[in-house]
């Protein structure tokens, strides 16, 4: 809240300069004005139409109702402001920046020896080692040279099992298309150059097939194929997004993807029964007409992760609904759901990961925590409880963003 000099509750006004920008951040760029010195000043301005029908203009939420002039309200940073105030400002823009570029930009991810990776954490990378070590253990420091700078709004890391290499999607957003991949072998970066043709790198889900290599993204209803080859480090050539099919699937869903058997499954699709996903066949580009059911977990939005075995391909993904109430491992080959304990933290805005023995979830306050998971003991998942990655506490991004 925002208080005048009497103690009466203010409401900022709007920002004229930072069209675009969250209520949040134009509350704290009031206050950082505010400190400056800076003086407002109100003008009357009208609303510019670009609506074909010069008598009929209509903009977001107006319901088509004619423009009218509004007061808008700018800021003058006088050059008598004090230079103690001029510092402030600029602090507290380096300080807002230095936080803001994290937002969303974090990921997490495993190699093929299960250590568990954080990138973009405060700008630097760690390796968190194994869970036997989570408790109490010290991340590593493996910031090297050539790394995404984390400042996309939606950073997505995946493993390519067979080449020990992390794909990092949306971690760029001056190179919102291209692909960074991280050598865990030879802990090394490159980029690689990706031709996005139709495919929007700003709104889709995608899982990455263990064995062909290929991301499989869906957006807006229409499937999309990427092809990694056997890339551990970036070649030449750029690589192109395809356009492979459409998906049948309603361009209104919000996908939940896992990936299994060489099998996509979508959970949350509208109009399916709970405990039932709809099943994308890789190998034949094929949507199978009719829901498979698998158990009993809700018909609602959340996130998937699959479990990695040592070699072969997924077997068992989980499903975390956004409320947090449970998490559910369905196992693909038995069509049996395990229902395990939600996670401690309930983020609908979390993402997860998995490996052979445990489920990640990197939250947005930044706090990374892990379930156990034993794929041959229902009885132990049944039990087992979440507990914080307490050797990645000390280096998670400010609380509240990531």
């Amino acid at each position: 809240m925002l208080f005048n000099n009497s103690g009466r509750r203010i409401r900022p006004p709007s920002i004229a300069p930072a069209r675009g920008l969250s209520g949040s951040l134009q509350v704290f760029l009031f206050k950082v004005l505010q400190t400056s010195g800076a003086q407002p000043s109100t003008r009357r301005e009208k609303t510019v139409c670009r609506h074909p029908s010069a008598t009929r203009c209509t903009t977001p939420g107006s319901h088509g109702r004619p423009a009218v002039p509004m007061n808008k309200t700018y800021w003058n940073l006088s050059l008598s402001s004090s230079v103690a105030n001029m510092r402030g400002l600029f602090a507290l823009l380096t300080i807002f920046a230095s936080s803001a570029v994290l937002a969303g930009s974090s990921c997490i991810a495993f190699d093929t020896k299960w250590n568990l990776l954080a990138f973009g954490f405060n700008g630097r990378d760690y390796n968190a080692s194994t869970s036997d070590t989570w408790a109490s253990g010290i991340a590593v420091d493996i910031t090297a040279s050539g790394r995404p700078p984390f400042n996309g709004e939606n950073a997505k890391c995946y493993l390519a099992q067979f080449f020990n290499a992390i794909y990092v999607l949306g971690a760029d957003i001056s190179r919102p298309s291209d692909v960074y991949i991280y050598d865990a072998t030879h802990k090394s970066w490159s980029l690689q150059a990706v031709t996005a043709g139709t495919f929007n790198p700003s709104s889709f889900e995608a899982i990455l097939d263990h064995d062909t290599n290929l991301f499989y993204a869906l957006s807006k209803g229409e499937i999309y194929v990427l092809d990694m080859g056997e890339l551990a480090t970036a070649q030449g050539s750029a690589i192109s997004w395809q356009d492979l099919e459409p998906s049948g699937i309603t361009t209104t869903y919000n996908p939940v993807m896992g990936i299994a058997q060489n099998q996509i499954y979508f959970f949350g699709v509208p109009d399916v029964a709970p405990g039932s996903v709809l099943v994308y066949i890789i190998h034949f580009s094929f949507l199978e007409p009719d829901p498979q059911n698998y158990g009993t977990f809700p018909d609602t939005h959340g996130q998937a992760a699959s479990f990695f075995l040592d070699s072969g391909v997924q077997q068992n993904i989980a499903f975390i609904p956004d409320d947090g109430s449970h998490a559910y491992i369905v196992n693909v080959l038995t069509n049996v759901t395990q229902i395990v304990a939600g996670p401690s933290i309930v983020d609908p805005a979390a993402t997860y990961f998995a490996s052979t023995t445990a489920l990640v979830q990197l939250a947005s306050s930044g706090a990374v925590s892990w379930l156990p998971f034993n794929a041959s003991d229902a009885s132990v998942n049944s039990a087992a409880k979440w507990s914080v990655v307490q050797s990645l506490a000390a280096v998670a991004p400010p609380a509240g963003v990531r």
